[in-house]
């Protein structure tokens, strides 16, 4: 099977490639992981991510 049709299939199941191929997926969302944080680190990770995000916009406007 391709690439391109586990993902076709995927979508049209209304699911993800791993479960379909019976991959557990265990990581947890970044918003779980950064609740699970201490309150000051959980602040200065967002604002490094907040500049990391307002860098790539900015680099979409040049490009």
């Amino acid at each position: 099977m391709s690439i391109e049709l586990l993902f076709k299939i995927a979508d049209t199941l209304e699911t993800d490639p791993n479960t379909i191929l019976g991959v557990k997926n265990n990581v947890a969302s970044v918003d779980e992981a950064l609740n699970e944080l201490p309150l000051e680190m959980k602040s200065k990770l967002s604002v490094l991510f907040g500049a990391m995000i307002n860098q790539i916009k900015e680099q979409d406007v040049i490009n």
